[in-house]
This record gives C-alpha cells, structure tokens and sequence, in this order.
C-alpha cells in the first residue's frame, strides 16, 4: 500500500469532540487540524486529560467527531458507512497501545497473522507473512511462543509486528512505551523510528517521552482543544 509518492495520507480540519456531563457541555477538542504526509512521524504530547486518546481514537475511526473531518487517503471517515470504515481499518492503518492487547490463547504468529486473516488471506499465507514480520522486529526465533512466555518489550514488539503486518498507511500508537523500562523504552523507540524509515509507514504517536517525541518529524501538543506545533524535532 505504501509507495514513494509525497501525497498527504491523513488530513484533519476543524475536528471537534465534545461531552456532556448533566447539563454542561464539556470540550475535548475545538477545531483540531493536522496534515500528515505518507512516511511522516508525527508525536502528540499533552497533559493527561488533554484529549489526546480520543484524538487518535477519531482518526483510527473508531469513534465519530461533532464536526470537522478525517480524510485518509482522500476518503472522509464521517460519511464512508461502517464496514467501508471496518475495511479501512484494517487495511490501511496499525494500532499499538499502552498495553499489548495480544490474544493469550495464541502465539506470536498467531496474533501478528490476525488482521490479514480478518481481512480475508488464508491462514497459511498469513502466518508467512506473520513471521516475515517478526523477523524484522529480532523476534524470529519467538513465533511460537505465547504472550505468557515473553518479556514485556518483546510482547511490545508482538503488538508492532501485529499493526505492520498489513503494510499500512499509517500506524497510530497511544503511549506504545508507557508499560516498558527505560532501557526496553527506548528499544522500542528505536524500532518504529528505523520501521518508520525502512517501510515508509506514517506514525502518529502520542506519548509523554520527551526522547521519543524529538525524534519524530513533527511535534504537536493538544492544549484546551487544540492543537500547535510545539517542540522543533
């Protein structure tokens, strides 16, 4: 899906999320806009509370905004029905968490070959594919093992494989270090940077590590709804 070309895979404008709380309407975000190129890694910083979460959460399409629009490869997530959003998902973005979220029942292989499934490859060319994948993040020798019986940075690495898999446009990760030590952290770090190169794959990542931040292209921060351009890379 990725190719050398400079186009604009995300585009934002005036995005607006709100809530109520009894009878008072509760601002998230105000008229987020952002632009992100195909390969580009964008890092979020914010204080806790600040929106950050349910902005990544809109542009994954996995809740809708109260104005404004998500464009993903041109196509605008708040008119696209459900399983044209499901389909989208799927093939053209990655997720990573805080926490892995790996399936406990299920090898390395196995949770790494999941999307493709659900997106129609045979187990067989899928679980190839999988292990390709966790190679090129130095777990090829961990395929077979189960969450249970890996480390936290390599259940990490799991999760990244897992969102790579499909070679999608862009990846969005929510504190994908958060759970890890310093040294795993960093490790880490060093991994979506170098992935980020060799696969031309957009990040957006929100994090509260300053190092992993200024090694992004771009650095935003979300302040009472908005988003600026914040710390030089």
């Amino acid at each position: 899906m990725n190719d050398a070309s400079p186009e604009n895979v995300l585009q934002v404008q005036g995005l607006q999320k709100y809530y109520y709380q009894g009878l008072a309407e509760l601002h998230i975000l105000r008229g987020v806009n952002l632009t992100v190129q195909r390969g580009e890694r964008i890092a979020i910083v914010g204080l806790s509370g600040s929106g950050k979460s349910t902005l990544l959460h809109l542009l994954g399409g996995l809740d809708s905004a109260a104005a404004g629009s998500v464009l993903l490869n041109g196509v605008d997530l708040a008119t696209a029905s459900d399983s044209e959003v499901c389909r989208i998902r799927n093939r053209h973005l990655g997720f990573v968490y805080q926490f892995h979220h790996l399936m406990a029942d299920f090898n390395a292989a196995e949770n790494v070959a999941m999307p493709l499934m659900i997106g129609g490859l045979g187990r067989r060319q899928a679980l190839t594919a999988a292990t390709t994948m966790l190679a090129r993040v130095g777990l090829a020798n961990r395929s077979q093992h189960r969450p249970a019986q890996l480390s936290g940075g390599e259940r990490q690495r799991v999760a990244m494989a897992r969102a790579l898999v499909t070679a999608p446009d862009c990846v969005l990760a929510d504190e994908p270090t958060g759970n890890l030590d310093e040294q795993t952290a960093a490790d880490v770090n060093e991994l979506m940077v170098s992935l980020s190169h060799e696969l031309r794959t957009s990040f957006i990542v929100v994090t509260h590590n300053i190092g992993l931040a200024r090694r992004m292209d771009k650095v935003y921060r979300l302040h009472n709804g908005l988003l600026s351009q914040d710390i030089p890379a």
